[in-house]
């Protein structure tokens, strides 16, 4: 399953795709929202659905690039709970296609893992040298 970003990124490529071919823009009027093809020669836009004449730089693209960046394609995480072990600590996440797993130490973010499911956890987990009984309390928390 492709998280948001991914997803995001893949309608990028095809409106590059589709703006590289046909010489068509997709984009939303300006004034009411409404999605908007116009050729991209046009030097204003007339919106179909409330008539506003508008410069092309009142009607943002509908997928552009660096848009992926936006908050509304972070993945929704699910705070599950954290263990601290000294100045080391991580914590757990429930995310839309599995968990998360953030890695810190002295406070400071060291490392990510998206996790497909629990055996995902626990592998990754003991690959970074985790023993079995902290992984043990991880899978707990999932």
């Amino acid at each position: 399953m492709k998280s948001k970003r991914e997803l995001a990124e893949q309608q990028i490529a095809l409106q590059n795709r589709v703006n590289a071919v046909a010489s068509i823009n997709i984009v939303t009027c300006g004034n009411c929202g409404s999605v908007l093809l116009h050729d991209r020669m046009d030097s204003e836009i007339e919106c179909a659905c409330c008539k506003s004449v508008m410069d092309l730089s009142d009607c943002p693209d509908l997928w552009y690039e660096g848009c992926q960046n936006n908050g509304e394609f972070e993945e929704e995480e699910t705070y599950l709970g954290n263990i601290e072990g000294g100045l080391a600590n991580l914590k757990v996440y429930a995310i839309d296609y599995g968990y998360r797993i953030k890695f810190y130490f002295n406070d400071n973010e060291q490392g990510i893992a998206d996790c497909l499911d629990s055996d995902h956890v626990w592998r990754e987990l003991r690959a970074r040298g985790y023993k079995k009984y902290f992984c043990k309390a991880v899978l707990g928390m999932l």
